[in-house]
């Protein structure tokens, strides 16, 4: 399978291609070409996986873990894509409701009524949200079920997760809120996908035998933990100190949406993944004048951190939309950029592995990486930003 590592370079560049014209809204996610770009990383992701199999070793076992993981999580939301009933419902206090909306807008009828009883709403002293919860009443036949719906944390019942979206008054004062019902048939397949891909990343990036770079010597991969052991504690020793020094720096208002156990982790190990970026960037713009392979090792070790921790950022991220929205992934502007981040670090190492460029050709490579890196941080702030990401 010689043609194997060049496809797949294909693959991996029309995919993070696509990701950044999503992110520009130059295209929609419901796009053809999106469709194609999924397509040829599935076959590419499967035929890698199968070769990886094929000459197996446990040096390989992480980078294996994550081959599958991310071939069953994708192929789960692609292919379970068809089968996912997402509905809007509308809710005025005190009165039942049976009706709701699909996607087109058409109305839907459900096997059973859910009445808006209560709802309580807390403000922080700036006026901002702070809390919100519906208490509803399911009524299925005789059947009475008595819950409430809070943000993040949706309400299972008979198939369906019940989000809860919006809250208001209409004209004659009435309370109201909109409620969304989703149903996802393959959401046990993608989060069996999501977790193995978890493991596999964090054996990744502990593993040195792992990091199987052309010209790299077993010496060398020995050194790694040496490397990444220490970096990893004193990043985030020098973030709890950059807590206790400035306390108050984090204290924010946070709204509803952002009140997750999943918030500080998501937010933790971004800007982890993002500080070994931030050194591999600078490593590349040196090797740019001074060819090295000491410095080319050096960036392959910040770089597999890199994606490692990236790749567990985005993943706790995917877990915490489905909590919150219903959704692991929509391909808004954020997951787009954080997307084609991922894919061209990505693309970086496989080049890396294969021996397919030289060392400043790489260089070039990662500084692109950053600069993507850096629209996916702080640019949206520039572009026309749409999206569950965007907060007022």
């Amino acid at each position: 399978m010689k043609f194997l590592p060049k496809y797949t370079s294909i693959a991996v560049t029309l995919f993070a291609a696509v990701s950044i014209l999503i992110g520009l809204n130059l295209i929609k996610p419901d796009s053809l070409l999106l469709i194609i770009a999924v397509i040829l990383a599935i076959v590419g992701l499967a035929a890698t996986t199968i070769s990886e199999l094929h000459h197996f070793s446990f040096r390989k076992i992480g980078r294996i873990a994550v081959l599958l993981g991310v071939l069953i999580s994708i192929c789960g939301l692609f292919f379970g894509a068809p089968l996912t009933e997402k509905y809007k419902m509308e809710l005025v206090n005190r009165q039942e409701q049976r009706y709701a909306t699909d996607k087109n807008g058409a109305p839907v009828v459900f096997p059973f009524t859910i009445k808006l009883d209560n709802f309580i709403s807390e403000h922080y002293l700036s006026g901002k949200p702070k809390y919100y919860q519906a208490d509803i009443q399911i009524k299925r036949n005789n059947e009475i079920t008595n819950a409430s719906v809070i943000v993040n944390d949706p309400y299972y019942f008979r198939g369906y997760r019940i989000y809860l979206q919006n809250y208001g008054h209409s004209t004659n004062n009435q309370e109201i809120c909109s409620l969304l019902l989703v149903s996802q048939p393959s959401e046990h397949i993608i989060n069996i996908g999501i977790i193995i891909w978890i493991i596999g990343a964090i054996i990744t990036i502990f593993n040195p035998k792992d990091v199987h770079i052309v010209g790299t010597s077993e010496n060398k991969r020995k050194r790694y933990l040496f490397f990444v052991i220490p970096t990893i504690i004193l990043t985030c020793v020098l973030f709890v100190l950059f807590n206790i020094i400035i306390p108050g720096f984090h204290k924010k208002e946070l709204i509803p949406a952002l009140q997750s156990f999943w918030f500080i982790p998501h937010v933790a190990i971004y800007m982890l993944s993002y500080s070994f970026a931030a050194a591999s960037f600078i490593i590349a713009l040196i090797q740019l004048v001074k060819n090295n392979d000491t410095l080319a090792i050096l960036n392959d070790r910040l770089v597999n951190i890199t994606i490692g921790t990236f790749a567990l950022g985005m993943l706790i991220g995917a877990l915490w939309a489905k909590q919150a929205w219903g959704n692991f992934w929509t391909f808004d502007s954020k997951e787009s950029w954080a997307l084609a981040t991922l894919i061209t670090y990505v693309f970086y190492r496989h080049n890396r592995e294969n021996g397919l460029f030289n060392n400043k050709t790489n260089s070039v490579i990662l500084i692109i990486a950053f600069a993507i890196l850096q629209m996916c941080w702080w640019g949206l702030k520039f572009l026309p930003s749409v999206g569950f990401h965007v907060y007022n």
